[in-house]
């Protein structure tokens, strides 16, 4: 006969949910206590199994795991149902060599080579650990400080940045169809920062057409479908129609931009997520010193004031999961920090830009862990 310490640690088989659903009669239960009593033991079931890193990717429940603000060991690069996850995070948001694609003239060059491109889904997860900061309700453009994430300074070197990659990649078919998905990710951004000229861009040469700006760039992600010949004449097309607005001159049976227009109608979420990564690589890889953050400053209030910018823009109504207050609570979070990233290159305090930008790159693998 087992012994009490054997009873309590043998294993049971585990009830499925629809039986332990089902009301037992009295005399089924008797019957049951009547066998334990016989056979001398009564051992509770034991706990179901969690899901593991090793368990099949249809059962896998488990959310990602995040990535610590001080980690130095590799990316986990893990797939589930055919998808591939960075640290949990969708590959496919990712580009190959981040730091080349920010790259103007200086600071980083090495060949970029994007992949393919995500939804902009926003499905829940389980649940992650939540920024403590203040939440606000999703709101429109109109009206914000924008001055406070980005200077216009920044904003027209962010604009010259972007066309002077449209030039060089919209030269040939080929070199269109190898980069074709920055040529996306570059005509969403320029439609932010319209949005943006549109609200505050005072001293800005072309505020006045700023939503056509802002037309042309959506135009522009929607015509890079792919590679391929046709996809460049079209985008190449709204290029030069986008270049003839800035040079001051409207393209003749142009539609006049619709002043009402929502941002998230004319702002593709998944592309300025893109640019933030960007941004986030840069100040993470890039400004790695305190050497770095003097001599590469610049670049640093650069980046830093992109990604408070565009990190505000997806707070914006009509975003999916916008309306949610954690979804604000993360990007509100990430907001702050970024302009803690700002005040401390202008301080050249290297410690704090470190703190903040480390708490960023956090931040983002928890909102993805929650809102992929």
């Amino acid at each position: 006969m087992p012994t009490t310490a054997e009873c309590r640690t043998a294993p049971m088989p585990v009830e499925s949910a629809s039986i332990r659903q089902s009301p037992r009669p009295a005399w089924a239960l008797l019957g049951v206590l009547g066998l334990v009593a016989l056979i001398g033991c009564g051992k509770p079931p034991a706990p179901a199994p969690k899901a593991t890193a090793s368990t099949s990717p249809a059962v896998k429940k488990s959310a990602p795991a995040k990535v610590a603000a001080n980690k130095s060991s590799a990316p986990k690069v893990t797939e589930e149902g055919g998808k591939k996850f960075l640290d949990g995070i969708p590959y496919d948001v990712w580009f190959d060599d981040p730091l080349a694609v920010v790259a103007n003239t200086t600071n980083v060059a090495a060949p970029a080579n994007p992949v393919a491109t995500t939804t902009d889904s926003a499905t829940p997860k389980p649940a992650a650990e939540t920024p403590m900061t203040e939440t606000k309700t999703p709101a429109s453009s109109a009206g914000l400080d924008w001055a406070s994430y980005i200077a216009m300074d920044q904003l027209q070197e962010e604009s010259k940045r972007i066309r002077n990659q449209f030039k060089t990649l919209l030269q040939t078919p080929a070199a269109y169809t190898t980069d074709f998905e920055v040529v996306k990710m570059n005509g969403t951004v320029m439609s932010a920062l319209a949005v943006i000229v549109a609200e505050a861009g005072e001293g800005v040469s072309w505020k006045p057409n700023a939503g056509y700006v802002r037309d042309f760039g959506f135009a522009i992600n929607e015509a890079a479908k792919g590679p391929g010949k046709p996809n460049y004449d079209a985008t190449k097309a709204v290029y030069e129609n986008m270049e003839s607005v800035f040079s001051g001159s409207i393209p003749p049976d142009v539609p006049e931009p619709d002043a009402k227009r929502a941002t998230a109608d004319a702002v593709v979420r998944n592309y300025l997520m893109r640019r933030m990564k960007l941004a986030m690589d840069a100040l993470k890889l890039n400004i790695n010193t305190e050497a770095k953050l003097k001599s590469e400053a610049d670049q640093a209030l650069q980046e830093a004031m992109v990604l408070a910018a565009l990190a505000k823009m997806i707070t914006l109504e009509g975003y999916s999961s916008a309306e949610e207050a954690e979804y604000q609570a993360f990007a509100n979070s990430m907001i702050d920090q970024c302009v803690m990233a700002t005040q401390a290159v202008k301080d050249q305090d290297f410690m704090k830009f470190q703190d903040a930008i480390n708490s960023v790159d956090k931040t983002c693998s928890d909102c993805h862990t929650q809102y992929r």
